[in-house]
């Protein structure tokens, strides 16, 4: 009995000094709060904290705020994406909205092949659905390296992660997963209502997006989400935005004559050679895509810019809540209905290419 005794003292203190020489040890390291099957040492991990809000919508001061606050820290994601290993810090971070998580997704994602990197994430301690997010958008996966499993029946899905394509590539999976969360089943001429919206927008990447690229090089990351009655759709690409694209159309200098007379007399009248009278006439990015989306405005058809936007303004006009928001370079267009008149925004720092988003009315 003493023997054991002795035995049993002699183990207690042998823990006691191996806690002691663990805890002195520990005392001068830094530790993450994320755990992958083992503790990380995160010291040598650049930190880069995310906004309490993670939101690219400005309409007003605030939210004007969280918009720079967000570009802001997506920019320093990608810029320091290849100097050294980077710890993406969401533990203050209450929200993530859809458009705001597929442009981090995305300028993330467009990096992979060119950069080796190192990424890691520390986990909100505020908000359970800010973590959701990151699982469910598939950015948790991407950043530690491993493969989304291939998908092959969308319907089965409950949720889409962000998805990349080339061209039409998925279009019809991601209608079959739309049509696969109505109450019941969608009639032909419904589904190819929704089809051709989703359709335009994907399109629209081909046409303002890379006009210098091959139709292999025309990616895009797109986050569908169905909530309750209504389809959020956010479609993004990194192209040379819709302003550099309308400038660049034959029909830009009769437009503006037509629509903005003043502008278009102001850099008439300048004393400046003919090559430098296009930059003279350079309208705000917001205004530029608004030009965008007026379709015919003059008696030529203009080379039909803006009709990719009809099967979605249609829709949008036929939900209550029903919106659009293109974002581009430093430019932002509202579109809510015919009935109410378009909001044009000036964003105080430039999205790279295009951001746009719907949501409409599925029932």
């Amino acid at each position: 009995m003493r023997k054991a005794q002795q035995i049993h003292f002699k183990r207690n203190a042998n823990l006691e000094n191996k806690k002691h020489r663990n805890a002195i040890r520990r005392a001068t390291k830094k530790y993450g709060c994320y755990k992958s099957g083992q503790n990380k040492f995160l010291g040598d991990y650049t930190p880069i904290r995310a906004p309490q809000s993670v939101s690219i919508y400005a309409t007003n001061k605030q939210n004007t705020e969280r918009f720079s606050q967000t570009i802001d820290f997506i920019n320093e994601i990608t810029k320091n994406l290849a100097k050294a290993p980077i710890l993406i810090d969401f533990s203050e971070t209450k929200h993530i909205t859809a458009a705001a998580m597929v442009t981090l997704y995305a300028s993330v994602d467009s990096q992979m092949d060119q950069k080796a990197y190192d990424i890691r994430i520390r986990w909100s301690r505020v908000s359970y659905g800010v973590n959701k997010m990151l699982k469910r958008s598939g950015f948790y996966s991407l950043v530690r390296k491993k493969k989304v499993a291939e998908v092959n029946n969308f319907t089965s899905l409950q949720h889409l992660p962000v998805m990349s394509g080339i061209g039409n590539e998925y279009v019809d999976d991601i209608i079959d997963h739309i049509a696969s969360k109505y109450r019941g089943e969608l009639d032909f001429e419904t589904e190819h209502l929704y089809g051709d919206a989703v359709t335009e927008t994907v399109n629209n990447v081909g046409r303002h997006a890379y006009p210098n690229n091959t139709s292999t090089e025309r990616k895009w990351w797109i986050l569908c989400e169905v909530i309750l009655n209504q389809l959020y759709l956010a479609i993004y690409d990194i192209g040379i935005g819709i302003p550099n694209t309308v400038v660049k159309h034959k029909w830009y200098p009769r437009t503006v004559q037509k629509m903005y007379p003043k502008q278009y007399n102001e850099a008439l009248n300048t004393p400046v050679n003919e090559s430098k009278f296009i930059p003279l006439l350079r309208l705000p990015d917001h205004d530029l895509i608004n030009l965008s989306m007026l379709g015919d405005v003059s008696a030529t058809r203009l080379d039909k810019h803006g009709q990719g936007s009809k099967s979605i303004k249609a829709l949008v006009n036929e939900t209550e809540e029903g919106k659009l928001w293109i974002f581009s370079s430093k430019g932002l267009l509202i579109y809510e209905s015919n009935s109410k008149p378009v909001n044009l925004v000036a964003l105080p720092k430039t999205i790279p290419g295009t951001l746009i988003q719907w949501n409409i009315k599925l029932s």
